[in-house]
């Protein structure tokens, strides 16, 4: 899940602001890999988990056509995802 989503980072470009709650004013300085460990870690979440939490992603992102995963979203959608 982290190789994915650091390769979505990368790839996204930014465009005008579309405003869902999922956006944040700046870019996290944790890096979504240092995030998705930490996450694991504290929260003892299971490797499952984090595969229901790709399917959960892939869903949204396909039913909800303004939803983008990069720098100032990523990590707000892993978290709610």
């Amino acid at each position: 899940l982290a190789v994915i989503l650091v390769d979505a980072v990368s790839r996204a470009v930014e465009g005008p602001a579309c405003s869902t709650p999922f956006r944040s004013a700046w870019a996290p300085a944790m890096p979504i890999d240092k995030y998705i460990d930490r996450m694991h870690s504290l929260y003892e979440c299971s490797s499952e988990c984090f595969v229901f939490a790709f399917v959960f992603l892939c869903r949204a992102l396909k039913r909800f056509q303004k939803l983008k995963v990069g720098p100032l979203t990523s990590h707000r959608l892993l978290a709610a995802s």
